[in-house]
């Protein structure tokens, strides 16, 4: 007598495939899923899995594609600071920027938000390095020492503030390429940084031209006070301010320039002679952070005769004046946090392997005596939150 067949229901049988050997299901979590994981769904060695994952090695055209299915079926994503760490590598960032205390200081800026990355990633094993230059007077020597420097360091990256362009143009083109760069504070044309974390310096300028249109009312005339030397970003500075009055009759911009190493000489001289030269004149724009210069002449001698002052940045002179009224309008471009994202540039995308945004652009602000106060305090807050982003 023959037994009775099981009653099975299709819901109780386990679908097999051609095969006969049960499916696999990927682990439904891409965190979970690692090389050996990749390697036992795909039928592959681990080293074939590691080629296709770091490009690196031959792998046949149908393996590597049958790989790489598999890595998008599951969402895998390579664990970069992993690896490293189990290398033990220490990565060493350089940073080559102007002295901290020119431009009265203003470089101190960037150099906080540096160092405050730095000290944060301390733990991860990066170190950084610091080599400064003098923008004004870069001896031949000295800049051939800092070449011998960054080169014997050999350095895995490097955070550039470009404003010595006659000759960091050409460094940065000798540069190896183990060698990637980061720029901040100002863009540099002609070169290829992994990222540029900057402002946009010619709508900056405009925006400053039309702050000065708007003080005087379209009547007198607006004075650009250039710095030199000029890098790229002051230029665009002044590109943007007198693209905005070109072809406007009623409020030319009249110009002068100014030796950036020698400001108590080379001012008094330059704005003697714009008053002298523009009688009506009503505005002055300063292009970089020594706008404390333009209001402390303009209040010793032209006390009773109101001439509007915009410029750069809030370090301490600047402050100072924008809170005694001297200062109108101040243009902010938040130089610690552009020190702090360069270093994380680097470090996303040498140690995590990331991609970075080939250019982060910086918020224009805008910071009068009115919301200063918020600058100096609640704003410092928010930039910590900004910062560790």
């Amino acid at each position: 007598m023959k037994s009775p067949r099981p009653n099975r229901s299709r819901a109780s049988v386990q679908a097999r495939p051609r095969n006969g050997r049960a499916a696999r299901k990927p682990p439904a979590s891409p965190d979970s899923v690692s090389i050996k994981e990749i390697a036992r769904l795909t039928g592959v060695s681990i080293g074939t899995v590691d080629r296709v994952v770091h490009d690196r090695g031959r792998v046949s055209t149908s393996t590597e594609a049958k790989v790489r299915r598999v890595i998008e079926e599951t969402g895998y994503r390579p664990n970069m600071f992993a690896s490293r760490l189990s290398r033990a590598q220490v990565f060493r960032f350089g940073v080559l920027m102007p002295y901290p205390d020119q431009d009265n200081g203003f470089w101190q800026l960037p150099l906080y938000g540096i160092k405050k990355a730095a000290a944060e990633l301390h733990t991860h094993r990066i170190q950084v390095s610091y080599h400064f230059f003098d923008k004004f007077h870069p001896s031949p020597r000295a800049v051939r020492e800092l070449r011998r420097q960054i080169r014997e360091e050999a350095l895995d990256g490097l955070l550039v503030a470009p404003v010595a362009p006659h000759w960091i143009k050409d460094f940065l083109l000798r540069l190896p390429d183990s060698c990637p760069y980061v720029l901040f504070d100002s863009a540099l044309p002609d070169t290829k940084p992994l990222s540029s974390i900057i402002q946009n310096s010619f709508q900056s300028g405009v925006l400053a031209a039309r702050l000065a249109d708007l003080l005087v009312g379209g009547k007198g005339r607006a004075g650009l006070i250039q710095i030199v030397p000029g890098d790229f970003h002051l230029l665009e500075r002044a590109r943007g301010f007198r693209a905005y009055f070109e072809g406007r009759s009623g409020m030319p911009c009249a110009e002068c320039v100014i030796q950036g190493d020698r400001l108590g000489v080379s001012f008094k001289r330059a704005l003697d002679g714009l008053l002298g030269s523009c009688p009506d004149l009503k505005s002055v724009f300063v292009t970089n952070a020594l706008t404390y210069k333009a209001a402390e002449f303009l209040k010793s001698r032209r006390p009773n005769d109101r001439i509007h002052v915009i410029g750069y940045d809030l370090i301490p002179d600047n402050i100072r004046y924008i809170k005694e009224g001297w200062i109108d309008f101040l243009i902010n471009q938040r130089p610690k946090a552009q020190g702090y994202l360069g270093i994380y540039a680097l470090y996303r995308r040498l140690v995590l392997g990331e991609q970075v945004e080939a250019c982060v652009m910086m918020p224009i602000d805008i910071i009068t005596k009115e919301n200063l106060s918020y600058y100096e305090g609640v704003y410092e807050e928010q930039e910590k939150r900004v910062l560790a982003l």
